[in-house]
């Protein structure tokens, strides 16, 4: 009767011992699940954040496109019925030409900021075709006030393509297909 205690009291104490064993291999996979489960939480709200941060900026330079496209058209529009008087020194127009001016270089540097943004978060495709277009569109100044108000018709077509390589760069950027 006593081993028979015994056999029972070493297989209750080898029972106590496997499921002490067995809880602390459950804590521990249940702490690593937990832990890995806390990185993955942590690496994807930062990938949300970083895609949102570059929605935002890339949503900007739409914007700012958009406006500097304006800007220039209004500009154009005013050298085509003002230019020859300009060029011949008349003064009458001055205060507007100055104000249209203002208001382009604005949406111009408005344009260089995001571009900035562009440059730090995003593909080399988006940079180079982002300040591609900066780079074009003051040109096209440049020439309205060295007395070539035509040159902005002369570059619509270019204009156009220049802003849709943008404008499909962001969508590219974004994830979205291209044709969509």
């Amino acid at each position: 009767m006593l081993s028979s205690y015994m056999k029972k009291k070493a297989e209750n104490l080898a029972t106590h011992e496997d499921i002490k064993l067995l809880t602390d291999q459950v804590a521990a996979v249940t702490k690593t699940a937990k832990e890995i489960e806390a990185k993955i939480s942590t690496e994807v709200w930062d990938r949300q954040k970083q895609w949102e941060l570059k929605r935002d900026v890339l949503f900007e330079v739409v914007k700012t496109i958009g406006d500097l496209s304006d800007k220039l058209t209004a500009l154009h529009a005013f050298y085509q019925v003002h230019g020859e008087a300009i060029s011949k020194g008349d003064p009458s127009h001055a205060e507007e030409r100055l104000e249209r001016t203002r208001s382009w270089a604005q949406a111009a540097t408005e344009l260089d900021t995001s571009t900035l943004l562009v440059i730090m978060l995003c593909s080399k495709k988006l940079k180079v075709v982002t300040l591609e277009f900066g780079v074009f569109c003051r040109r096209i100044v440049v020439a309205f006030r060295d007395g070539n108000p035509d040159a902005f018709m002369k570059s619509m077509k270019e204009f156009t393509t220049k802003r849709e390589e943008v404008l499909t760069a962001i969508r590219e950027e974004l994830g979205f297909n291209k044709d969509s």
